[in-house]
């Protein structure tokens, strides 16, 4: 009995010491019907291109509540059922005759609707509590339950309406003529006034959405700092010196790394592995609390400088990669027509996909040979189209930083303050970045951040997120850390305690947890006796002890018999 005893007691052990695996587990069945996915539907109406930038703000807001969103036009509703989602929203950007099948979905949906800016008219029954009148312009957005004044950078374009008795006015709008509603609901029904979604417009909207979503969240900020552009050529002391530094204030934070460094006049290309001391400094860095974040592969295009250039993004000609930087490329200005322009770009989305998907397996490939393991991926300049970021879906989970809002333009980016999944990052999952950079030469530019800071951490799950550039050295830095830690309720991002996957071609990197697992052609890597956060897999050495415990049991057994 007793031996029976201990070999279930040691499968036991060993069943908890197994390398555990990553992803979703099956919930345990209780008898009831499972609890419907949070699932939100974005319909849309333009009225020129450039309106798809407010429909990814939009997509990006709902992102945090709603990980498995859709975003369709007005023209596509006959694809989807409304029995699929639970919440919809209807952006209205053009005043047009929408489709009767869109008609009867949103007056027939169950769940929470909210309606944006035009064509509210044509909802009489589920809006027949809002009447539109004239559009107006608005100048800054009261927050009823708080009474908090949020002035606007500049008038902003809205619809003056009348909301009925037994309506909630949510946000009020400021005008020439006085207060007029802003966001109103009736029930599940809420209704949007604004046009634009630009902040502080979306960040206001976004705190909202806990109530639509019927979600509650967190006061306490999350904070996370990167420490940006680390290319072959930055000065590895500094590097050290901040790395030393955060570990003893035990700040975990993220080190955004560029495996090659190219030579702007000559060509020539330097690799991280050239580095040896700065490698060292990475790694020290990474062993004590700092995480690797692939900020592409060269960070550059054609002949500009490492840091400085695009890597995804033609900003010469303002559109995606569409061929090699040795070939000439076109503008919209080259062709006679809008659809021989779309034609050429379309033709492109094949290199470009290639392109992005070889960087992507250099850049991880060149890190891990050097135990540099990188758990997310940040755009140079935050520019990449919609293939780049399909791409790399593929092989992160995770992206750091801001999106930029369409393939149309580099210029405009956008983060929401809270984490999200937004529909166009095919899963990823989006940390944001808020509170912008010290750049090089602006002695306020610590202040500046921290403006910015004393805003949103009095936003619901918001992120006080920023970077800053090692070679601006340490004083700014050790300035700009004293602020950050003195939010107060605040706590700070570890990316290696959240589950992050990257996969390319044979290798497979994990994190769950503080631990970090990495595997090549199938094998768990060995690593260093002194790193603590490589999971090692099957822990071979605590088999041997007990199986060697158990042998010494049953001699034991068999000499007291005896």
């Amino acid at each position: 009995m007793r031996k029976s005893i201990v070999v279930c007691m040691l499968i036991a052990m060993l069943a908890s010491l197994a390398p555990q695996p990553h992803g979703k587990t099956a919930a345990a069945s209780s008898g009831s019907a499972p609890k419907q996915e949070t699932r939100a539907l974005i319909v849309y109406s333009l009225a020129q291109k450039e309106d798809i930038h407010q429909v990814r703000i939009l997509d990006m807001l709902a992102g945090h509540f709603s990980r498995n969103s859709t975003v369709i036009s007005d023209e596509e509703i006959a694809s989807v059922s409304g029995e699929a989602y639970t919440h919809l929203f209807y952006y209205g950007l053009q005043q047009k005759e929408l489709p009767g099948e869109l008609i009867r979905f949103v007056e027939e949906f169950k769940g929470p609707a909210m309606l944006i800016n035009e064509n509210v008219r044509q909802f009489p029954g589920r809006y027949g509590f809002v009447t539109r009148n004239n559009s107006v312009l608005t100048s800054a957005v009261t927050t009823t339950s708080s009474g908090e004044l949020t002035v606007l950078p500049e008038e902003r374009l809205a619809t003056e309406v009348q909301v009925g008795p037994d309506a909630e006015i949510l946000m009020s709008g400021t005008t020439a003529q006085g207060e007029v509603p802003l966001l109103a609901r009736k029930g599940s029904s809420y209704y949007l006034a604004s046009a634009s979604l630009f902040n502080p417009m979306g960040y206001l909207l976004g705190e909202t959405l806990f109530s639509f979503f019927g979600q509650e969240g967190s006061r306490q900020p999350t904070l996370y700092l990167r420490l940006e552009d680390i290319h072959p050529k930055s000065e590895h002391k500094k590097v050290m010196e901040i790395a030393k530094y955060l570990k003893s204030k035990n700040i975990p934070y993220m080190l955004s790394v560029i495996p090659v460094y190219t030579n702007p006049e000559t060509q020539k290309e330097i690799h991280l592995e050239d580095s040896p001391k700065l490698v060292k400094a990475l790694r020290y860095a990474q062993d004590n609390g700092g995480s690797i974040v692939l900020h592409g592969y060269r960070h550059q295009y054609r002949s500009s400088e490492t840091g400085e250039g695009f890597e995804y993004w033609d900003a010469e000609y303002d559109h995606p990669i569409t061929q090699p930087a040795s070939e000439q490329s076109y503008s919209r200005d080259h062709f006679d027509t809008e659809e021989a322009y779309e034609a050429y770009l379309k033709e492109g989305q094949a290199f470009e996909e290639r392109y992005v998907k070889e960087t992507l397996e250099k850049g991880v490939q060149e890190l891990i040979d050097l135990k540099l393991y990188p758990l997310a991926f940040e755009a140079p300049h935050y520019a990449m189209s919609s293939t780049g970021y399909a791409t790399v879906a593929s092989h992160f989970s995770t992206y750091v930083g801001q999106l930029q809002l369409s393939d149309l333009t580099w210029t405009s980016n956008y983060a929401p303050l809270y984490e999200s999944y937004p529909s166009y990052l095919k899963g990823m999952r989006l940390l944001p970045e808020t509170i912008g950079y010290v750049e090089n030469g602006d002695q306020n530019g610590v202040a500046a951040m921290m403006k910015k800071a004393s805003i949103y951490e009095h936003y619901t799950d918001s992120y006080i997120a920023g970077f800053y550039h090692p070679y601006l050295g340490f004083d700014l830095l050790e300035s700009l850390i004293g602020e950050m830690q003195m939010i107060k309720n605040a706590k700070w991002l570890d990316l290696k305690n959240m589950d992050n996957e990257v996969s390319v071609s044979n290798i497979s990197i994990r994190s769950s947890g503080g631990l970090i697992q990495v595997e090549v052609d199938g094998q768990l890597i060995a690593e260093d006796e002194d790193t603590n956060y490589v999971q090692q897999g099957f822990p071979y050495a605590a088999i041997l002890v007990a199986v060697l415990i158990t042998v010494f049991i049953i001699r034991r057994r068999r000499a007291a018999q005896a």
